[in-house]
């Protein structure tokens, strides 16, 4: 599933949090990419290229080539990158990442 990138002190990533709602961003995969932050993945943000936060990595589906989104989205845009309905649920929470890593306390 898609995965988000992005860092504890990004304003921008911290509405893309918002964006979801907090009960429903405890499912979503995400990277702390800052080294200063809680759980912090920076080998694995340099390993996908990411260089500005919030980075959106999609997997591709049948062999298609991965998707990679930054700046901040709205659900149904994510939606459409991850290629399901926005009311259905944007379902990005299907594969790795730590959901807490990317979040402050």
């Amino acid at each position: 599933g898609a995965v988000m990138y992005g860092t504890y002190w990004c304003p921008f990533c911290d509405l893309q949090r918002q964006e979801f709602g907090k009960d429903a961003w405890a499912t979503v995969p995400s990277l702390e990419c800052d080294p200063r932050g809680i759980k912090p993945q920076p080998a694995t943000c340099a390993e996908a290229g990411v260089s500005g936060y919030p980075t959106w990595v999609i997997p591709g589906v049948d062999g298609s080539a991965s998707v990679t989104q930054s700046g901040l989205l709205t659900l149904d845009q994510l939606a459409k990158l991850v290629g399901v309905d926005a009311g259905a649920g944007v379902g990005v929470g299907a594969g790795a990442g730590d959901d807490a890593a990317a979040r402050r306390p």
